[in-house]
């Protein structure tokens, strides 16, 4: 559940931070927009990893 708020909340974030940059161009503050969703977007991946990790290991000991 908290990997999938995270992802949602990265894609909404670049999609507002796209919108803005149409409308009123591009600074600093939309690359750290941009650095922000990259760097949840990899938060996302080490979050589904230790997920399936964890999983493995449980059912490895109950089987």
């Amino acid at each position: 559940m908290l990997a999938y708020l995270l992802l949602s909340a990265s894609s909404a974030a670049l999609s507002r931070n796209d919108v803005w940059i149409s409308q009123f161009g591009g600074d600093q503050f939309t690359k750290l927009i941009n650095a922000s969703a990259s760097m949840a977007f990899l938060a996302f991946i080490a979050l589904g990893l230790s997920s399936v990790i964890s999983a493995y290991r449980v059912f490895s000991a109950v089987s």
